[in-house]
Parts: structure tokens; C-alpha cells; sequence
């Protein structure tokens, strides 16, 4: 799924083929990031990033999740989500 925000910025349904672009980001910012985000020390190479990402797809899948990545001019440049979605409430976390 891709959303256009406005020129040159878009959000898309991260998959596989995005693994090693998401992996340098999270490597270059990696000390800042731990702070909020649990996954990021587990992921110290870009399959470990894949396995990520297969995971946000399953909850995607599930409904109770939905990441995207953030681009802009066509680069990842971070990330977006609603998480632990309950539907019944019309309610979720943003992260």
C-alpha cells in the first residue's frame, strides 16, 4: 500500500526488498532509536531487519498492526505505525 503525503514524500508497506535500506538507517542511528524501539539491538544485519519487517507484515495480516516506511524523493527515511489496533474501540497506538 502506498500513500502519497505530498510532493516527493510517501509511506509505503515496507516487504523484503526494503531489509537493507531500513537496516543502514537503523545502523546509522542505532544509540538514539534503542531508546523507544525494542527491536532495533536485535537487528545487527539486514537479514535480522527482513525477519523485522516479515513480522509487521503478519500483523498487518492480523489487524493489529500497520507500519509503514516513510520516503522521501524514493529514500527510506524512518517509519510510522498504528499498533495494537482494537477495531471494536476505533482505537490504537501511534509509533
Amino acid at each position: 500500500m502506498d500513500i502519497k503525503v505530498r510532493n516527493g514524500i510517501e509511506m509505503r508497506t515496507l516487504t523484503a526488498e526494503n531489509a537493507e535500506e531500513v537496516f543502514l538507517a537503523v545502523d546509522r542511528n542505532r544509540a538514539y532509536l534503542r531508546r523507544w524501539l525494542p527491536w532495533v539491538d536485535g537487528t545487527d544485519k539486514p537479514a535480522a531487519t527482513e525477519n523485522v519487517i516479515a513480522s509487521w507484515e503478519k500483523d498487518r495480516e492480523a489487524g493489529t498492526d500497520l507500519v509503514f516506511g516513510i520516503f522521501r524523493d524514493g529514500r527510506y527515511i524512518g517509519n510510522i505505525g498504528l499498533h495494537d489496533m482494537k477495531r471494536p474501540n476505533n482505537s490504537a497506538m501511534v509509533g
